[in-house]
């Protein structure tokens, strides 16, 4: 059951890491909570 769970974690900040990192090449993290870090979020 750990492991299920340790997998999920893993995929949920690899999700959140990818998508930080795309806004921020892109300039769009500034001003505030971007929309899409907070889909990723949800």
């Amino acid at each position: 059951m750990n492991e299920i769970w340790s997998k999920e974690l893993i995929d949920l900040v690899e999700k959140d890491l990818s998508v930080r990192e795309r806004l921020a090449a892109e300039g769009k993290l500034s001003g505030g909570y971007h929309p899409e870090m907070e889909q990723v979020h949800r």
